[in-house]
């Protein structure tokens, strides 16, 4: 499943055959029950070292995980002083990525920062994971460590600049916290630096919109009739396209489905990358690209129900305020296929 920002909706209900094929709740993956023990409101404190030689400075820092998509992926809401005008707000998302059969965690922040890793339970209560990122045109590499007891965890993050030695780059340790001390949802807007040119065209689809079309659930089968309703935003200060769906029951899929879309521009990249996740245990991540005329292109490879599988997503402006919605899927060794048609039209949800 591929989508892209305006056709978010698009991308749940065209790319989606496990939505459509499911008659019931699907159960998250077993293996995120780890994840358990992360719920709640944290209050934390530590140091961090930029550089090594350089001196360490001190941090505090709220956090509150909360589970989503109804067990389908945890969401880490965190919010770090460390002296600034401006407090480092980070949200991080953790799922079960079925196709490879491995945990993924995507951190995002209000400085531009993005990584992706692997998260590892070692046993009951410890986590490691490393991922490599760019950090203002560096690469970095970081290795951490959590531990967690009944109430409290400690933490410690190894990082690499550019190929060095790995030194102790951050370090503390969290108490949970009363729901006094949750990070407020007005906190995950704050700017720290300018939002990104490339997302530019985003930001004029902030709102609420409606969604229509016909779908086929993959190359030969049936279309269908779709609806839905997503809501679009812009967060962590403009670094981030936010995006919440929720998909129409009907007699072919008598759920509510729900999904969630981001989408940032990827500096090691070069391109507009982006994710979904949903209720039925999706974790699919795409990129996209702006044509001059505004159109946005998205594209996504896989594997569905074990054959290879191509999708590009189309989302151009209709000239009247909406957009038209279109997909075309390859499966296996088959020719391309329309699996969906469709629009986009401002609402009032």
């Amino acid at each position: 499943m591929g989508s892209m920002k305006s056709c978010l909706t698009l991308l749940v209900f065209a790319l989606s055959p496990l939505a459509l094929s499911a008659q019931a709740p699907v159960p998250p993956a077993p293996q995120l029950q780890a994840m358990e023990q992360t719920l709640g409101n944290w209050k934390g404190k530590g140091t961090v070292t930029m550089a090594p030689g350089v001196p360490p400075m001190e941090w505090t820092a709220k956090s509150t995980v909360t589970k989503i998509m109804d067990g389908h992926a945890y969401q880490d809401d965190m919010e770090i002083e460390i002296g600034m005008p401006t407090p480092l707000v980070f949200r991080n998302i953790t799922a079960w990525d079925s196709t490879v059969d491995t945990m993924v965690s995507i951190s995002m922040s209000n400085m531009g920062n993005f990584s992706q890793s692997n998260p590892y339970w070692v046993d009951a209560n410890t986590m490691v994971y490393s991922g490599t990122s760019l950090e203002q045109g560096v690469v970095v590499t970081d290795r951490t460590v959590v531990q967690y007891m009944e109430d409290k965890f400690h933490f410690k993050t190894d990082r690499s600049i550019a190929g060095g030695d790995f030194f102790t780059y951050l370090k503390g340790e969290y108490h949970r916290a009363e729901k006094a001390d949750a990070v407020a949802a007005s906190s995950i807007k704050a700017a720290m630096m300018p939002s990104p040119p490339q997302l530019k065209v985003f930001e004029g689809m902030a709102g609420n919109w409606m969604i229509a079309g016909k779908m086929s659930p993959e190359p030969g089968a049936p279309h269908i009739e779709v609806k839905g309703k997503e809501t679009i935003e812009m967060i962590l200060g403009g670094q981030v396209v936010f995006s919440d769906l929720i998909g129409e029951p009907s007699a072919e899929l008598p759920i509510t489905y729900k999904g969630q879309y981001y989408q940032f521009w990827d500096p090691a990249k070069k391109r507009i990358s982006g994710f979904w996740i949903s209720n039925m245990g999706e974790f699919v991540p795409d990129q996209s690209y702006v044509m001059e005329d505004g159109t946005i292109v998205t594209l996504h490879a896989g594997v569905n129900k074990g054959a290879p599988m191509a999708q590009r997503s189309m989302t151009a402006p209709d000239g009247k305020g909406g957009y038209s919605l279109t997909n075309w899927t390859l499966m296996g060794q088959s020719d391309p296929q329309q699996t969906f048609i469709g629009y986009l039209k401002r609402a009032q949800l």
